[in-house]
Order: C-alpha cells, then sequence, then structure tokens
C-alpha cells in the first residue's frame, strides 16, 4: 500500500462536536429532578463534578441541606484540582471532554453556598473558611485580591466573625463589603470620566496607549483608596508607570493583564503622555454622576445595620444565572451571557412589606472579571489548527521527495507519518471553548432583613408561603434559592420561652 494513502487513512480519527447543554428552566417537579440530579452526581467522569454542584442546587432548594453540604463538599475539593492530564491531551483536546472545574465565578458560588449552609447550622469557623476562599476565587489569585469585589462573601465573612464574637474582624469585614461598593461604583465613573478625556494637541496613537495603561492602572489605585477618586487615579497613574517601565524590559507574555493590545512602542510613546492625561482626567471628577455616590452612601448604612444582629436574615435569590457560548470561526471565543435577569422578590413578614435589598450580580460577577489566560490558550489552538494542515502537506510532500530522490524508503515513511501524524494533529485538535455552566445558579442575590419578636410569624416571598420560627435570642438565617419552590415551609428555631409562657395556666405566675 502506497505509504502516502497509508498515512492519510489514519484521518479517520476525528473528534466528534459536543452535545448541546439542556436547559432546566422547565422543571415541573424539583422532586423528579433531584432524584434525577442524584443519579447523574454519582457517574463518575468529565462532567461529574458539574453534576454534583448541580445536585447542591436542587438539595438546597428543597431542603436537603445535609446532602447539599455533602455535595458541595466533594464539588469544591475537586473544582480546587488543576493537575494537568498531558501536553498533548491538553494541546488537542476539546475543551468539554476534560474534567468541569468551573469558572473562577462557579468556584466563587459553591463556596459561598457551602458558607452560607455551614453559617445556617452554627458551624461559624467553617462559614468563615468558605468566605475566604470565594474572595480568593474572585479575583483568581492572592497576588491581586484589591479586585476582589463579590460583596456577598465580604457580608458573610463579617458575619462569621461575628457568630465567633470577633467584632472588630467583623467591623473590618463589613468595611471591606462596603469598599467593594465604592469600589464597583467609582470604577465605572472614573473609567467612562477617563474615555471622555481629550488631548487634541498630542497624537491619538500616543493618548490612547496612556488611557490603556492608566485604565489598566484603575483596580489597584481603587484597591488603596476605593472611596477617593483623586487618590485613586493617582494610585493608577503609580501603576501605570511601575507597569510600562516591567513591561518595556520583559516579554510579552509576562506583562500585567490589560495590556496586550499595546506594542513595546506604544508603551514608549505613552510615557510623555501619562502625566498630562492625568491631570484632564482629574479635572472631569466633577462630572461623576453624584446620584450614583449617593446610592452607595445609602446602602452603607444598610450594611452597618446588619452588625446590629436582626433576629431574621434572609438571602433571596431571583432570575437564572449566565450562560456559556462560543463563538469565532471554530468556536474557540468563550462569551458569557445573561439568561434571564432577576426581578425584585416581593416580600412581606406577618402582612407588612419588607424591602429586598440587591446585594450582587452572578451574572455581573461572571462577566467582569479581569483577563482570562483560558481564552488565550484556546485562540492559540485555533492557530494551531489554520497552520496543521499546511505543515502537513508539506511533511508529506518532503516524503515523496525523498522517496523519489533518494529512493529511500525509510526516510519516506518517516517523513509520510510525521506528516499525517501534524495533519492529523491538526484535523482533531478541536479549539471550541467549554461551553458547560451551573445552570441553577441565579442572576441576583437579595438581602431581606427584620427584627421580628420570638415566635412563629408568617412569611411571603412571590406568592410562596413559609412559616419562620425566631428563637429567643438569636439570628435566623436563611437561603431562599430561585428553583422551583418544593422544599420545607417552615424554618427557624422555636422559641422555647413562648412555648413555656403557653403551659402556664390562666391566673398562673407570671
Amino acid at each position: 500500500m502506497n505509504h502516502r494513502l497509508s498515512a492519510l487513512v489514519l484521518l479517520a480519527l476525528l473528534a466528534c462536536a459536543p452535545k448541546q447543554q439542556p436547559d432546566v428552566r422547565d422543571v415541573s417537579d424539583p422532586r423528579v429532578q433531584l432524584e434525577l440530579a442524584q443519579e447523574a452526581a454519582t457517574q463518575e467522569g468529565h462532567n461529574q463534578t458539574l453534576e454534583e454542584v448541580r445536585l447542591a442546587s436542587w438539595a438546597m432548594a428543597l431542603g436537603e441541606d445535609r446532602l447539599a453540604d455533602r455535595t458541595m463538599v466533594n464539588a469544591v475539593l475537586d473544582m480546587q484540582d488543576f493537575r494537568a492530564d498531558g501536553v498533548f491531551r491538553a494541546s488537542i483536546g476539546v475543551e468539554s471532554a476534560k474534567e468541569w472545574k468551573g469558572e473562577p465565578y462557579e468556584k466563587m458560588m459553591a463556596f459561598l453556598y457551602l458558607g452560607l449552609l455551614r453559617y445556617q447550622e452554627g458551624d461559624y469557623s467553617n462559614a468563615l473558611a468558605m468566605t475566604k476562599s470565594a474572595i480568593l476565587a474572585d479575583t483568581g489569585t492572592d497576588s491581586s485580591q484589591y479586585r476582589a469585589d463579590f460583596v456577598p462573601a465580604f457580608v458573610l465573612q463579617s458575619l462569621a466573625f461575628q457568630g465567633l464574637h470577633e467584632d472588630n474582624n467583623a467591623e473590618r469585614s463589613m468595611e471591606q463589603a462596603i469598599d467593594a461598593l465604592w469600589n464597583r461604583a467609582l470604577n465605572e465613573q472614573l473609567s467612562k470620566q477617563l474615555n471622555l478625556v481629550q488631548s487634541p494637541q498630542q497624537s491619538q496613537q500616543d493618548v490612547d496607549a496612556a488611557k490603556i495603561l492608566l485604565l489598566a492602572g484603575l483596580p489597584a489605585g481603587l484597591g488603596q483608596h476605593p472611596r477617593d477618586p483623586e487618590q485613586a487615579i493617582r494610585g493608577a497613574l503609580s501603576w501605570a508607570s511601575d507597569a510600562r517601565r516591567v513591561a518595556l524590559k520583559s516579554s510579552k507574555k509576562n506583562w500585567p493583564e490589560g495590556l496586550a493590545g499595546l506594542s513595546k512602542g506604544d508603551l514608549r510613546k505613552a510615557f510623555d503622555q501619562l502625566e498630562p492625561i492625568t491631570v484632564l482626567w482629574k479635572s472631569r471628577l466633577d462630572e461623576i454622576d453624584q446620584n450614583v455616590l449617593a446610592g452607595v452612601e445609602k446602602d452603607e448604612s444598610f450594611y452597618r445595620g446588619l452588625l446590629d444582629e436582626p433576629s431574621l436574615l434572609l438571602w433571596v435569590e431571583s432570575g437564572w444565572g449566565p450562560q456559556k457560548i462560543a463563538e469565532g470561526r471554530y468556536g474557540e471565543m468563550l462569551r458569557i451571557i445573561p439568561r434571564e435577569l432577576g426581578h425584585m422578590p416581593e416580600v412581606s413578614l406577618d402582612g407588612q412589606d419588607l424591602a429586598p435589598h440587591f446585594i450582587d450580580s452572578v451574572t455581573f460577577q461572571a462577566q467582569t472579571r479581569g483577563g482570562r489566560p483560558v481564552d488565550g490558550f484556546l485562540k492559540g489552538k485555533a492557530v494551531f489548527k489554520d497552520s496543521a494542515g499546511l505543515l502537513g502537506f508539506a511533511l508529506l510532500e518532503a516524503g515523496d521527495v525523498a522517496n523519489y530522490v533518494a529512493e529511500d524508503d525509510t526516510a519516506a515513511t518517516i517523513l509520510y507519518l510525521a506528516g499525517a501524524a501534524v495533519w492529523i494533529a491538526g484535523a482533531i485538535t478541536n479549539p471550541r471553548a467549554d461551553t458547560r455552566y451551573w445552570d441553577t445558579l441565579p442572576d441576583r442575590l437579595w438581602l431581606v432583613r427584620a427584627d421580628p419578636s420570638p415566635g412563629a410569624h408568617k412569611l411571603v416571598i412571590d406568592g410562596n408561603l413559609y412559616t419562620v420560627q425566631i428563637p429567643d435570642r438569636g439570628r435566623v438565617s436563611r437561603l431562599i434559592p430561585m428553583l422551583t419552590p418544593g422544599g420545607p415551609t417552615e424554618f427557624g428555631e422555636p422559641c422555647i420561652r413562648c412555648e413555656l409562657r403557653l403551659a402556664i395556666p390562666d391566673g398562673g405566675p407570671q
């Protein structure tokens, strides 16, 4: 058989396209869904961790807290495992055929849920540990914790410290939650004002390069001064100057995040523009939307009030969390898009309306995290797919030349096989981004606080009726998932003193 034909026969080994993940929004019977999720979570394979977090979601919705806790523990242990599967597999494997580990926002939510479960059980030490892991997952690295802005993790951390009677740490963590609010608001406002800065006397390319440097440094500036716009701008300038100097001395692959679109020539020319652009940037501080800042100031009082130990604190979810889709020629670009925005839940306690307080958006967290190294890697795989075919043909042609000119059958065979190997690698390389996602996550998180007296109370959330038992002292904290209600309609701890009073006959001692 011709060597070339033998080599090309190997091209029949092609990978199949990944299957589309089903949508769970139309589930009508949560108990049936729980059973299906339990069965799926026991199946070993690449999707087992994903099935475990789905199971945990359904277990929480149905009040199966022990099952949810046990399952989530298994999941977070696997989500932290970054063992490689080998260079070749990492280079040509289908992303969705690899073990699912979750995106940073999915890891963040897994830790938050486990922390909430432990907090509800009064296990404040482990709840605290989970909040620290959630904050780390939010940043993706312990060297950039100034980027953390996941408010629920800081709030739960504060409450856990309070449960451990570490009041100073509780106050400090709550201040971090408030800092995250200021950080988010000022980042949006300052970025907008930097974009509007005009410098007509200078080269637009040089000005744009300076703006990119300053914008990349803004998170660091806000991390140091989250409530002071002018100081944050100074911090951004300091970071930009340092990052520029480091980048000019290193290869591009080691550049800080946010500078990938620049060249070393851009960095050199941006130097003279940094100071003038910063001066113009500061001159626009009066243009910041004061209504946005007033809203953050209003939020401050709410969050500090949580440390006054209200007897009831509800974490209410709404909407459906983000979805992952693949774009690009080969589907190599991963995008995270909204699925179903959450509404403000309607909540009443004993007939009195309660005002839910928006705390965070899972979709926002998923879309606004910093650079994602996996995207760059997948882009590289797409480039390899484009070039591998040409390289494979070149080696096959070289085999023909060796066979004809040198009449060297061994050399020709080696070149044929090498060409086929490269061609096959290019053919079976699947650069398609991994679009598997935790589809039972919510879009929005809300906090509802109230201070009812000990005893039983009637709670209504979006038309669903619950009985809340408030104990003699202490706090009842409960997660109300957005999944189809089907769990217990009563939670909390009975008031012992209330029951004793009922046992005392009329006219007896009070």
